[in-house]
């Protein structure tokens, strides 16, 4: 029985994720996995240079030239990409595949409006709250839906040699029943859990779990059982038959906005970044005796229809490391994941700044349940104490902080 272990580096970026995944074997070369580059207030200088630096360092490969074996973009919010954007560092590093939602396949029509409505909306809704002076969350959620045009050139063409792949249609289909090999990562298992090209799994009302419906949510319910209440701008939605969970995806809500109230901007800015979210890529990836549980954002729409598939809960319940979705957010990881569904024993990992959107991101009864059910739990932040707990070290003069796993084979 051979061995190996898997080194998870989770970087210091303030707000956002970029996690180095290294997967090493005994007499076989390491082979990297990039999950994310971006973020922002990042504690070792201004914007994301000083960590897409970092992240070079560590992927020199024998002949001190940067390599990553797979690049995966689990969804274009510019928390998730902005390391991307500073196209002339990538220029020198060899990527052998590049992993990216289907959502982001440009021959493919559906995904093609679903990028083009999610761009309308963000630039409609930046103007709307620039205009109105409306600042704070609602503006930087808008912001960080606008698309990074130069990450997303990197990211497509702006490394040396990668082949692309999209996830969750019929090119790789989402396989709960089956497995996804990669030459890139040999001895990988991947499963795709997700996103979905269910149309209903990326709807507004999807976002939210049902125990803690937003305001959003019970305000578009009420509606839909009597439209009279609704503000005058929503009258002309109702006669064509749209229903308030669908307005974030149709055209004409460019031209509702003009008649949009403040707090309605708000409560469609939050909609937009969920909306984002639950295009997010879900892996499972399995090294060996170790699994790893990596969801970018994906929010309760994607794992409702994830836990109703039967076929995922052993490998559920085998995970060894979680990276937390959206940084710790109350709608990203529902209590049936961590309290029916996980093992009790593995790591996790939260990237996130405290109160960054002021809404308790990270939620700290997230991470007291996943520690009072055994897990170990690494935060980024250091403000939150114990950021650290077993399995984790910060290592002196680095940008991350580190935890190891050992493999069996």
């Amino acid at each position: 029985m051979s061995a190996g272990q898997i080194r998870i580096k989770m970087f210091e970026v303030g707000h956002g994720d970029s996690f180095l995944i290294t997967f090493e074997q005994e007499g076989e070369a390491p082979r990297h996995l990039l999950l994310d580059c971006g973020g922002k207030d990042s504690p070792h200088g201004p914007g994301m240079k000083h960590i897409v630096d970092a992240v070079k360092e560590e992927v020199l490969d024998a002949d001190d030239n940067p390599h990553i074996h797979v690049v995966v973009c689990s969804h274009i919010h510019n928390d998730h990409v902005s390391g991307f954007g500073y196209e002339s560092k990538w220029k020198d590093v060899t990527v052998d595949e590049v992993w990216l939602p289907w959502t982001e396949d440009p021959d493919l029509p559906l995904a093609r409006q679903i990028r083009e409505d999610q761009k309308r909306l963000a630039l409609a809704l930046v103007a709307r709250l620039e205009k109105r002076g409306i600042t704070g969350w609602p503006a930087a959620l808008a912001l960080n839906a606008i698309p990074n045009t130069a990450a997303l050139k990197t990211l497509h063409t702006g490394f040396r040699g990668p082949r692309v792949k999209f996830f969750g249609h019929a090119e790789a289909p989402r396989a709960t029943q089956s497995w996804y090999g990669s030459d890139a990562l040999p001895g990988v298992d991947i499963f795709v859990l997700g996103p979905s090209m269910n149309p209903s799994t990326i709807d507004t009302s999807k976002m939210d779990p049902p125990a803690g419906q937003s305001y959003l949510r019970y305000w578009a319910a009420e509606l839909e059982r009597d439209p009279s209440d609704a503000p005058g701008f929503l009258e002309s939605f109702y006669e064509a038959g749209v229903r308030p969970s669908e307005l974030q995806l149709t055209p004409r809500l460019l031209k509702a906005l003009d008649g949009a109230e403040g707090e309605l901007e708000e409560l469609l800015a939050a909609t937009t970044e969920k909306t984002l979210n639950n295009t997010s890529l879900v892996l499972l990836l399995r090294f060996g005796n170790r699994s790893l549980l990596l969801p970018g954002d994906a929010q309760w729409g994607v794992w409702e229809e994830i836990m109703a598939d039967d076929s995922v809960t052993d490998l559920l319940r085998a995970v060894d490391f979680v990276k937390v979705g959206h940084h710790g957010s109350h709608n990203a990881t529902p209590r049936d994941l961590v309290e029916k569904r996980l093992g009790g024993s593995y790591r996790a990992m939260i990237s996130a700044k405290l109160g960054a959107y002021g809404q308790g991101v990270p939620k700290e009864e997230l991470y007291k349940a996943m520690r009072a059910r055994g897990a170990d739990v690494a935060l980024s932040d250091v403000t939150i104490e114990p950021h650290l707990t077993a399995g984790f070290q910060r290592v002196t003069g680095k940008m991350y902080v580190e935890t190891v796993l050992k493999v069996k084979f």
